[in-house]
């Protein structure tokens, strides 16, 4: 409207006059319109350049956290693979043990009671849990809850003939020797699945007898430090990839525009090293460079460069640090710019119910008598060092 009022006042004077004014309003009119259009350009401009940031942030930050997410699910899945050794242990090592077998709740009396009629006294003082399989057992008359087996009692010979001497005897010696044979296999079970159960360590006789009695107890599964090791070194392998060294000015290609602050382009960061570790960058990078123009559209583009913020790293040389167990000492994965795991490790030890020949005596109503093929058992320690 002023504009107009202007012009029209401005009719009675020359031509020359109003030509004049004419052209320097419409200077004034395009130049307050390439303004307000450049201005537009320039807050365009910005918002993509500050979607491009924020974009390159989140998705860097995304597999930040994702490999985060699987560290803490390999460290659950660890003391799952404890929890499922100690079941093993505790329950299926001791169901000849009415506590264990009936569910009781509360303490459970895991020591040996002595095999004579008169006593009954514990030889466990310190109630250790001991892996001991007897699949025959009926009643109380168990081998795994009984720290001593009587043995077979071999009399005096009598006035009779030798030949029934002979033949008691041979028969004594058969038994003797075939319950020997039975104590000492029940010590090699109890011993192999209690190593197998650690360590995954098998023997074939040991573990076919065994798989021939208890097939769901010896199942072919991975020992608890084999498995807990396995765990371990995966997570300090994402530990790695979370603390790759942050990159500094990549791009897209060199160009006249960039050329200051490109000190190498993707592509060439992606042969260099095509292992997992770059997945970070490669997404920031991607994330922000797609975020800026369009294939028609490249000046954006062309210009961008991704500069991770170093923070400040750290490095322990204690090679029997916590944070440097299973990390060779020459390896760049010491540096640790994101994230500092520490390993723990502790020192455990398992027990088997091991079965020993013995000699001894027994008194039956006044007779005095020898016996032979006692079955004494001992509660023996089998060491986890380092268990992680």
């Amino acid at each position: 409207m002023l504009i107009l009022i202007a012009m029209k006042n401005l009719l009675r004077s020359s031509n020359g006059q109003i030509t004049i004014f004419f052209s320097t309003t419409m200077l004034v009119v395009i130049s307050f319109i390439a303004f307000i259009i450049n201005i537009g350009i320039f807050v365009k401009s910005k918002i993509n350049l500050q979607n491009a940031v924020d974009a390159a942030a989140f998705s860097g930050a995304a597999v930040q956290a994702r490999q985060l997410t699987n560290i803490a699910y390999l460290n659950w899945e660890m003391r799952n693979v404890y929890k499922e050794w100690m079941f093993k242990y505790y329950v299926l090592g001791n169901l000849n043990i009415d506590d264990v077998a009936g569910g009781a709740s509360g303490t459970t009396d895991f020591t040996m009671r002595s095999y004579d009629l008169g006593t009954k006294t514990a030889k466990d003082n310190y109630n250790f849990p001991s892996v001991c399989l007897d699949f025959a057992q009926a009643g109380g008359v168990s081998v795994c809850t009984n720290y001593t087996v009587a043995g077979l009692p071999r009399f005096e010979p009598v006035a009779v003939a030798g030949a029934t001497d002979e033949t008691l005897n041979t028969m004594m010696d058969t038994l003797v020797a075939e319950k020997a044979n039975d104590c000492a296999a029940r010590s090699a079970i109890n011993y192999a699945i209690t190593a197998l159960w650690a360590f995954n360590v098998k023997q074939n006789d040991g573990l076919n007898a065994l798989q021939n009695q208890a097939p769901q107890v010896a199942a072919d599964r991975p020992g608890a430090f084999p498995t807990a090791f396995e765990l371990a070194i995966r997570m300090r392998n994402l530990e790695a990839q979370v603390n790759r060294a942050p990159y500094s000015g990549i791009c897209y290609a060199t160009n006249s525009m960039n050329k200051d602050f490109c000190s190498q382009k993707i592509e060439d960061v992606v042969a260099a090293d095509r292992s997992a570790s770059n997945e970070r960058v490669l997404k920031a990078f991607y994330s922000g460079f797609r975020n800026l123009g369009s294939e028609s559209d490249t000046e954006l583009r062309a210009s961008f460069t991704l500069t991770e913020i170093p923070p400040q790293p750290f490095r322990s040389e204690n090679e029997k640090d916590l944070s440097n167990l299973f990390i060779p000492a020459s390896s760049s994965a010491r540096d640790k710019y994101y994230l500092d795991l520490k390993l723990m490790t502790i020192n455990l030890a398992t027990f088997f119910t091991q079965f020993t020949m013995t000699s001894g005596d027994v008194n039956v109503q006044g007779i005095q008598a020898g016996t032979e093929g006692q079955c004494a058992a001992t509660k023996t320690g089998l060491p986890v060092p380092g268990y992680p």
